[in-house]
């Protein structure tokens, strides 16, 4: 078992933060805090079976940000979601050759954030939760490895940013990818 524990706390005299205000953009110079703590943990009940888990918390406030109306507030700052959980399992049959044949599933929280550091509501990007999934072959060597994937296993309809663009009279969203699948062909041509 391995547990690794963290907390911070940041006091920034001057944070460089870029802002929007229709069509042009400016960069500012203002006071922030950021404060947070993060926890990891990996067990691993069996010799075949990892299992991993970790949640970082963060709070992030930048002091005098100005937005499009010009009324001066703090405000969190833009990307830093409050809250992000992951989990990982996998399990790793090894085979009578040497080689090994893993599975694996992985799955993120994401809590909710602003794009923007005006904070309006249209900039908010909702929370948002994804699982992978993922198969695997690795040689005795292991020099080859082949695997076969499903990002986004459950075809999750969240976003990645969201802009206001209201002196246009629209928003504009981009979304996070959708499920997708592959297959992965790994050569080393030096084995560590």
């Amino acid at each position: 078992m391995q547990l690794n524990a963290a907390t911070y706390y940041y006091d920034y005299p001057s944070f460089h933060l870029l802002t929007f205000n229709v069509i042009s953009n400016r960069t500012g110079s203002q006071k922030a805090t950021n404060y947070g703590a993060e926890l990891d943990l990996t067990v691993k009940p069996v010799h075949a079976l990892t299992l991993s888990a970790n949640a970082g918390y963060t709070r992030m406030r930048v002091k005098d940000v100005n937005n499009a109306y010009g009324i001066s507030a703090t405000r969190d700052a833009p990307l830093a979601p409050h809250l992000t959980v992951n989990a990982l399992a996998r399990y790793d049959f090894g085979l009578a050759s040497g080689s090994n044949f893993g599975i694996q599933m992985d799955a993120r929280k994401t809590d909710s954030f602003y794009t923007e550091a005006d904070n309006f509501d249209s900039e908010l990007v909702p929370e948002s939760t994804r699982a992978n999934v993922r198969a695997d072959f690795t040689s005795a060597d292991g020099k080859w490895i082949v695997a076969g994937f499903v990002n986004n296993v459950f075809d999750s309809q969240n976003l990645a940013e969201a802009f206001d663009l209201a002196g246009f009279g629209y928003q504009f969203s981009i979304p996070l990818q959708p499920r997708w699948y592959g297959v992965q062909l790994n050569y080393r041509f030096e084995n560590n």
